[in-house]
């Protein structure tokens, strides 16, 4: 001000909708999405197969697979759209509902589910470089069931599994995921995650909530030459004997708090990509074997991958490009 006062305001950035691109990218997914698996299911090197009844490629048997969980409907309300990839050239001839229903449950191919997920977030390696990393649980059908003595009475709940992913947070892609029980730990987990998306892309910061807080974690992502951005459980200390690197994060994390919260806000970014997931293809899962329902949520994942690779086509002219192989055992 002119009497030398300073007036300090604070403006909400927004940013707008490219309205045109959201719409052709929305209006043409499922078309599209058909055609990159396609694409990306011919990187699979098919097992030999020496005796017994000719099986079903799993080049053809897997986007089989993928569109009926992109559909959320049981497997003979798919049929239909089975028949129809048959007809659009996805595939050569339609499986019938029940070997969609196997393809899904076997858990051999569980590390092929895996693997096309990993390999699926390529096209965008140039893209990326800030991760975040987090777990959320998909309801299962079935049911845990226990008797309860005091009460004298059975309970039930539903059981569910618990995914854990690792997405870039500019364009929501999931660069790495592990599937497991519900009730199975998440710290153990990000080295896999961290080392499956080194494979590909170059972190400069990664971020996680406080759950992953510890000396390996980040140890873990600064040897990857990234920025951990893990907040403190309230009461932990420096530490006299901790290494230098734990005690840097610490330093960093209460005497530099609002340079870490504005990039620690990155973070919500993965739980972006799982309200993604559940709104598109549903909180839950159809199958009831265990080795379906993780089949069926990596399947969940690679088609949320496929989306967002169709967003880029439209928003940011990207032209996918699958490159290799995928061996069956992953």
């Amino acid at each position: 001000m002119p009497d030398g006062t300073v007036v300090q305001e604070t403006l909400r950035v927004t940013y707008s909708q490219d309205w045109s691109s959201y719409n052709l990218a929305k209006t043409h997914d499922k078309e599209r999405t058909e055609l990159l698996l396609r694409d990306l299911c011919k990187l699979i090197v098919e097992p030999a197969q020496h005796m017994g009844r000719k099986r079903v490629a799993l080049r053809e048997a897997i986007p089989m697979a993928a569109m009926k969980v992109y559909s959320c409907k049981s497997g003979r309300d798919n049929d239909t759209d089975t028949r129809r990839l048959a007809a659009n050239g996805v595939v050569e001839k339609p499986s019938y509902w029940t070997t969609v229903l196997r393809t899904i449950a076997d858990p051999s191919l569980t590390p092929l589910f895996k693997a096309l997920v990993e390999e699926s977030a390529s096209p965008l390696v140039a893209i990326e470089s800030d991760f975040a990393t987090d777990s959320s649980g998909f309801g299962c059908a079935t049911y845990h069931r226990w008797m309860d003595k005091k009460h004298k009475k059975e309970r039930k709940e539903h059981s569910w599994v618990k995914a854990h992913l690792t997405c870039g947070v500019r364009t929501h892609v999931i660069t790495a995921a592990v599937v497991k029980a519900q009730h199975s730990a998440d710290s153990p987990e990000m080295a896999g995650l961290l080392d499956t998306t080194a494979k590909r892309f170059t972190a400069r910061e990664h971020s996680a909530d406080m759950a992953y807080s510890g000396h390996a974690n980040l140890a873990k992502i600064l040897s990857l030459g990234a920025q951990p951005l893990i907040p403190f459980k309230d009461g932990t200390g420096e530490g006299v004997g901790s290494p230098l690197f734990w005690r840097k994060a610490h330093h960093y994390f209460h005497y530099n708090r609002e340079e870490f919260l504005r990039k620690y806000h990155k973070r919500s970014n993965v739980e972006t990509v799982f309200h993604m997931i559940k709104s598109r293809f549903g909180e839950r899962v159809l199958a009831k074997s265990f080795a379906g329902q993780v089949n069926e949520v990596y399947l969940k994942a690679l088609l949320h991958n496929t989306s967002v690779l169709v967003s880029c086509i439209y928003e940011l002219g990207l032209e996918p490009v699958f490159a290799g192989e995928i061996a069956v055992g992953g």
